[in-house]
């Protein structure tokens, strides 16, 4: 489910109680008639449940998010992740976003450009990052130091942890579907066949009428 902003006219995610793109506030009883449902008890219930249970933080690799489930929008401690089938734009919207990376602008990385992935989980001290890596980025070795530095990584708090997972897996999803179809064995052509049988008659392993026979199978003769 999803809402347009009265003010801007930009698509939220049902989750977000004011606009990812303006902040315009959102009543939960549906005062721009938007979202008409008000959430239940039982849902405050579960939602914080969420956010605090251990058990909450392990997301299953093989989740699958329904096409109607896009865009998708999480919020990290130093930046935005918003993420469809193909990008991810991420954001820097928030104070300490500005003081770690300045005044860079949105960055939309193309799926189909990721190499790898980094994710780390937040510590007892520390925060977590994602961090994106493509052809021509620059891969961080430093840990959380040079991650809080870094246009490609959004680092994230234990509360964010359950988002951030379900990022993970989306794109470890893309990644490996990636890989499997650029490894995939192609099939040879009619004319590679050609050549390889034409050189075993000229090596003498098979003989003409063999390769003739062979020929008119594979033109479809």
């Amino acid at each position: 489910m999803s809402w347009k902003c009265p003010a801007c006219g930009y698509p939220n995610p049902d989750n977000l109680n004011k606009c990812f793109k303006c902040s315009t506030p959102v009543s939960s009883a549906g005062s721009y008639g938007q979202r008409v449902t008000a959430p239940t008890a039982a849902t405050t219930v579960a939602t914080n449940q969420q956010a605090t249970s251990p058990f909450a933080q392990s997301i299953e690799p093989t989740k699958q998010i329904s096409s109607d489930q896009f865009p998708r929008f999480i919020k990290g401690v130093n930046g935005e992740i918003e993420y469809d089938q193909n990008s991810i734009t991420i954001s820097r919207k928030r104070f300490l976003g500005f003081l770690t990376n300045g005044l860079d602008g949105n960055k939309i990385i193309y799926i189909n450009q990721l190499s790898a992935i980094q994710f780390r989980k937040p510590g007892t001290l520390t925060n977590g990052y994602i961090q994106f890596v493509f052809q021509g980025s620059q891969e961080s070795k430093a840990g959380i130091l040079n991650a809080t530095h870094d246009e490609n990584t959004v680092m994230f708090s234990q509360t964010q942890l359950p988002d951030f997972e379900e990022l993970r897996a989306f794109v470890d999803g893309k990644l490996r579907q990636k890989f499997s179809s650029d490894t995939a064995p192609s099939k040879p052509s009619e004319a590679d066949e050609l050549v390889k049988f034409a050189s075993l008659r000229d090596q003498g392993i098979i003989t003409e009428a063999e390769f003739q026979a062979k020929k008119k199978q594979l033109l479809g003769l």
